[in-house]
């Protein structure tokens, strides 16, 4: 494998697929020493974008450290964790089916495998008790979903996807902070895997533009997650008492049960 193939592999995947290749192209950018500013802008963005999927894999391990250590899922709302599903799967799905570059997407194919993971997690540690016909029929429609969407939906209505998540975005997020409202703490709810929330959706707004242009659907989409994980932190901060006696007595339970 020599050193030129590698800087064309690496070119290939930096400056390929871009909006307009008269500017630039693997070929274009590799004429000087040092590529000229757009080059370097999409090779930046694109690094971002790699950097913000590595860290949607450590998005939900606040929240599901949360949840073992206090053996609790108060605090957490359950319709916003679904909708939180389709929210992501909508997010991936879209760009998957648009065939735009995995750096502008990837982190929402991992959010929603992680949320996945936190329903398991509410299905066995929430109260009342989530039976067995509830998560028979949750998992029925989520294969339903998966199937309408990979084989069935039309291009034409690939936007359909983005334009649903705005409504899906405001319940979900509307619904957990009404549960903190109502619980007057956080729960097992993690401060960080929101502000990491925030932060990605601000740096997608940025990424998205530059990679893929103005993508109304797809922009709004990160610029109403910018907005609403940025009043969930306000709520932390505003219940930042609560929880911390909330925490006292789950921990004091948890030793007298032991």
């Amino acid at each position: 494998m020599t050193a030129n193939y590698i800087i064309n592999l690496f070119a290939e995947w930096a400056w390929s697929d871009n909006l307009d290749p008269s500017v630039i192209s693997p070929e274009i950018c590799l004429q000087t020493t040092i590529p000229s500013a757009p080059c370097l802008a999409t090779l930046i963005s694109k690094s971002i974008g790699i950097v913000i999927i590595a860290g949607a894999f450590l998005n939900k391990a606040p929240i599901i450290y949360n949840i073992v250590s206090n053996q609790s899922v108060v605090g957490i709302a359950i319709a916003s964790i679904y909708t939180e599903v389709l929210m992501y799967s909508n997010g991936a799905f879209y760009s998957f089916l648009k065939q735009n570059p995995f750096t502008t997407w990837g982190e929402n194919a991992v959010l929603a495998v992680q949320t996945i993971g936190v329903c398991f997690f509410m299905w066995q540690l929430h109260l009342p008790k989530i039976g067995f016909i509830h998560r028979l029929v949750a998992l029925g429609i989520g294969i339903l979903y998966i199937t309408f969407t990979l084989y069935f939906l039309p291009p034409q209505h690939y936007y359909l996807l983005l334009s649903v998540n705005f409504p899906l975005t405001l319940y979900a997020r509307g619904t957990q902070m009404h549960m903190f409202y109502s619980c007057k703490h956080t729960g097992s709810m993690s401060a960080i895997t929101i502000g990491m929330n925030f932060v990605g959706s601000f740096i997608r707004v940025l990424t998205t533009i530059n990679e893929v242009g103005w993508d109304i659907p797809l922009v709004s989409s990160y610029g109403i997650g910018v907005f609403l994980n940025g009043a969930m932190l306000v709520q932390f901060w505003v219940y930042r008492k609560g929880t911390e006696v909330y925490m006292r007595e789950l921990a004091d339970k948890n030793k007298k049960q032991q």
